[in-house]
């Protein structure tokens, strides 16, 4: 948040000034809750029904450990899992395809709750993804000195395949 400079994203981790303690837990849940009831409200919307289910169902826990996992770059498959968890076995859902169906619509509503919250900071993770990725297709080495001193050198690279000879025959 800092880094990044989101405002709205430092007062929910306490990082800005506020006239109360943030929750960001329960503020991305409540923004999830709200981007699912618009979705509720319209009947052509692609999960209209599910999102009628879920309605008042968004808990802080539900989003809780995306949110957390998200900074160490949880992808969408381990987000749904981890809501699915969640959902699994609630009573507004019906089976295990609306428990599936109501995960996939929250994991993807959540993460992008949380690059808009922390929309700098999302810029900057894929700035530095696609450093990494230029980094390794370059087959240098990454190095610098520590404040201590000491050299580290990381030689990330890029395997190339070459398909076997035919003398490996």
């Amino acid at each position: 948040a800092s880094l990044g400079r989101d405002f709205a994203g430092a007062q929910q981790v306490n990082l800005a000034q506020s006239d109360k303690p943030g929750v960001v837990y329960t503020h991305v849940a409540n923004m999830v809750q709200d981007r699912v009831n618009q979705e509720a409200d319209n009947p052509r919307a692609k999960y209209h029904n599910i999102a009628k289910k879920l309605i008042g169902n968004i808990k802080r826990k539900t989003v809780k450990q995306t949110v957390m996992t998200s900074v160490y770059g949880v992808t969408f498959i381990g987000a749904r899992e981890q809501i699915y968890k969640q959902l699994k076995g609630k009573e507004f859902l019906d089976d295990e395809k609306d428990a599936y169906e109501a995960s996939y619509l929250v994991a993807l509503t959540t993460l992008d709750c949380i690059k808009d919250l922390f929309s700098g900071a999302h810029d900057i993770k894929k700035w530095l993804i696609q450093c990494a990725g230029l980094i390794a297709n370059s087959q240098n080495p990454v190095s610098w000195i520590t404040p201590l001193g000491l050299p580290v050198v990381q030689p990330y690279s890029c395997l190339l395949y070459t398909s076997p000879s035919p003398r490996d025959s």
